[in-house]
């Protein structure tokens, strides 16, 4: 047993149970669920999580490149 998890003993003298941390309630929506929802919700496609499933258009490479060499 962890000795700094603070106990709660219920007044009934039942056994004490772990308090549980109240952070979990600060946290926010992460970035990625956030897209991923919105992706959804328009019917986009989702590059927040990984790569799509189909090849990139050849006029799409060829400006990647070019903003590369740019650069």
């Amino acid at each position: 047993m962890n000795p700094q998890v603070e106990r709660a003993r219920p007044a009934n003298g039942t056994a004490a149970r772990p308090r549980l941390s109240d952070k979990p309630a600060k946290f926010t929506e992460s970035v990625i669920r956030e897209m991923t929802r919105l992706a959804l919700q328009h019917g986009a496609v989702n590059l927040s999580q990984g790569f799509p499933d189909f090849a990139s258009p050849a006029e799409l490479k060829r400006a990647a490149q070019d903003a590369i060499v740019r650069t």
